[in-house]
């Protein structure tokens, strides 16, 4: 229940949004003009979006939390295997009882399976990309957040802040979308071999 309510909050928001951003729209083009409603739906739009962000960014970090969960789990799994094989080949085995030299082997022989440790690499390596977009998805709705709030509190700052809050959010937005880009070229790249 709480998936399908927030999706309906999210899908809520994004259209009051629309039709804020809709209205300024129209202002714009003077279609309408009345400066009261303006400054009205200018600051619902400014709290619309400042929402949003909220939102976005606590879904992030849900989503951090997950995936450095299961980076944990998969790094541990490695490690638990390494070790297994470790013990296994140890020259002091001869010293080990017959029940544990059984449970080393049994561990050795799940071990054996190379392809798994490469699948779960692949793994590890494809939820550490994950968790860099996150942190660029955090740090871009940072540089929003900043620049919105300016507007909200009405925050009296050089002319310059605003643009370089909104250069921030672009550039952060340009470097994961070349960063997805390269990994997307590559992974096409592998499959036509």
């Amino acid at each position: 229940h709480r998936l399908i309510r927030r999706q309906r909050q999210m899908c809520i928001r994004d259209r009051y949004y629309t039709i804020c951003d809709e209205l300024v729209l129209l202002h714009k083009f003077k279609i309408w003009s009345n400066p009261k409603l303006y400054d009205t739906i200018i600051k619902h739009e400014c709290w619309t979006w400042q929402t949003d962000i909220l939102f976005s960014v606590k879904g992030l970090l849900i989503k951090l939390s997950n995936l450095q969960n299961k980076e944990l789990e998969y790094t541990i799994q490695l490690q638990v295997k390494q070790r297994a094989s470790q013990l296994y080949t140890n020259k002091n085995n001869s010293m080990v009882s017959p029940i544990r030299k059984q449970l080393l082997h049994d561990l050795k022989n799940f071990n054996d399976t190379d392809n798994e440790n490469i699948i779960i690499n692949r793994k590890l390596k494809q939820i550490k990309q994950e968790i860099r977009f996150v942190y660029l998805d955090l740090i871009k709705l940072s540089f929003d957040g900043c620049a919105n709030s300016l507007d909200i509190f009405n925050i009296n700052t050089p002319p310059l802040v605003y643009p370089v809050l909104s250069l921030g959010s672009g550039i952060t937005s340009l470097i994961k979308m070349w960063k997805q880009a390269r990994i997307d070229i590559i992974k096409t790249k592998t499959t036509e071999k």
